[in-house]
């Protein structure tokens, strides 16, 4: 990320910055999924935002950067057969038992 946080110093503070940073990709994915209960356009997702909290994005690259992210979750979820799209608009594919 651009997000400076120094030098790792040893194996343990790698572990828990790889965790952390993992656990930020996993908590803005399921908040993708859960925004996609709903059939959404690419716009409606970027206007609604996984990045950033309400209120707080940058306004010079904060659009950039969730249109950015947010096409990567998408990709992703696409690929997962996770979600759906008609081209148009996404929503989130019924989970299978």
């Amino acid at each position: 990320t651009f997000h400076h946080k120094g030098v790792v110093d040893g194996h343990q503070s790698f572990g828990q910055a790889v965790d952390s940073y993992a656990a930020v990709i996993f908590r803005r994915h399921a908040h993708l999924l859960q925004l996609l209960e709903q059939r959404r356009t690419f716009d409606d997702l970027v206007a609604e935002g996984i990045v950033y909290r309400p209120g707080t994005r940058p306004p010079v690259f904060g659009e950039s950067v969730e249109r950015y992210t947010i096409r990567r979750h998408l990709d992703r979820a696409i690929t997962d057969c996770s979600v759906a799209t008609d081209g148009h608009h996404y929503w989130r594919m019924e989970v299978q038992a």
